[in-house]
């Protein structure tokens, strides 16, 4: 794991560090969440953006140098940091802050990057109570209970539209996967095709049983199972969120998911002996193999 990599290397060459999501928060403590790495020794500090994900051929990493770090210190650390960027296929960039680098920048950067990489995606555009995230052959409308809203704040509802005219109805308002399906639409695909259907069924299921209490539902279950259900269901959310947001970032079509395989009646078939609930079961073994699909 290529942040697990720059943390041990930056620990082994005495730096202190924290380590922050893609959003700016943080200090978080779980590699693969970390895509910002604030790093500091005596009096110089440093920062390394971990692009993860990426709409190009390639990903990068960005090595931020401040004024007052030596310059043999840096050559250094830069040659380090382009060989383990090259092991994971990253290529790096160097780019200079101007300034000292305060954990305060976290809030700020992450925000610029998000506008940026809207406004190169999708065109955007507002009129009153409605937003629209605009490409060549379909759009995300957003409809806001109030007037001049920002793009995120009060929804009310929202659609994906195809240039032929179709529409459908996003469920719960989730921007990142309208966005998925905007780009599905743009490359090809269709919005009541197999692949949406799967995206919304999973989207549906998740949703269920992210509401579902396993410690009063399961009451047959011990605890270590109810532990094991809760793990997977928290582990099950990451990567359905990066799946997401990966989707919201490119230009390409979702993967479509088979469920009738001998796989899904295994995995459907685990799930019923344990949670004597056959309903449930077929939730949770939905979950498991669209899982197992993204991570291909």
């Amino acid at each position: 794991m290529i942040s697990k990599d720059l943390f041990n290397y930056l620990k082994s060459y005495g730096f202190k560090f924290k380590m922050y999501d893609e959003d700016g928060n943080g200090p978080i403590i779980d590699f693969e969440l970390a895509e910002y790495i604030y790093a500091v020794k005596d009096d110089s500090s440093l920062m390394i953006v971990v692009e993860h994900k990426s709409s190009r051929d390639y990903k990068n990493l960005y090595l931020y140098k401040t004024p007052n770090i030596k310059q043999n210190t840096f050559r250094k650390i830069l040659a380090d940091i382009k060989r383990i960027g090259a092991n994971y296929g990253y290529s790096t960039t160097v780019k200079s802050f101007g300034r000292e680098i305060t954990p305060k920048d976290f809030a700020l950067l992450p925000k610029q990057k998000k506008k940026e990489d809207m406004t190169e995606s999708f065109e955007h555009k507002a009129k009153k109570k409605t937003s629209y995230l605009m490409k060549e052959r379909a759009k995300v409308v957003v409809k806001h209970s109030e007037s001049d809203s920002e793009l995120k704040k009060n929804i009310k509802e929202m659609y994906v539209v195809s240039k032929n005219g179709e529409k459908r109805k996003l469920p719960r308002n989730n921007l990142s996967l309208g966005k998925a399906i905007a780009n599905h639409v743009n490359a090809g695909g269709n919005l009541y095709d197999k692949s949406v259907n799967d995206l919304f069924q999973m989207s549906d299921d998740f949703h269920d049983l992210s509401k579902m209490d396993f410690d009063s539902v399961l009451t047959e279950c011990t605890d270590d199972q109810k532990e094991s259900l809760k793990e997977f269901m928290k582990e099950a959310r990451k990567q359905i969120n990066r799946y997401i947001g990966n989707l919201a970032r490119k230009k390409s079509q979702l993967d479509e998911c088979n469920y009738n395989t001998p796989e899904k009646t295994f995995s459907r078939g685990f799930f019923s002996h344990l949670t004597n609930d056959d309903d449930l079961a077929d939730k949770l073994s939905n979950i498991s193999m669209f899982i197992t699909i993204i991570k291909k």
